[in-house]
């Protein structure tokens, strides 16, 4: 049979592990509302900071890469175009 000083004990610390789980799963809780009005805050902040600043005026306005169909070329090319031209006629 079980003594009664074994239950005593085990219903204790049965009792101070559900106390202490119920502490971590309501400070989890806690936590989690806490954080969601904090990153609420910060949104409203964020959100009003893009109306009174506007757009940015410092980033430059996207320009497209240049290429080779408008290139001006250069006499040192033309002359290695032409000596190629020739080199293949003969």
């Amino acid at each position: 049979m079980v003594s009664r000083r074994f239950l005593a004990v085990v219903s204790i610390i049965t009792t101070a592990a559900a106390f202490f789980l119920l502490g971590v799963f309501h400070e989890r809780t806690d936590d989690a509302a806490v954080r969601a009005t904090y990153d609420a805050r910060f949104d409203a902040l964020r959100a009003e900071l893009r109306t009174r600043l506007g757009p940015s005026e410092a980033s430059p306005p996207i320009v497209e890469a240049g290429t080779t169909s408008g290139a001006r070329t250069f006499p040192s090319c033309v002359r290695s175009s032409a000596r190629s031209a020739a080199n293949l006629a003969s």
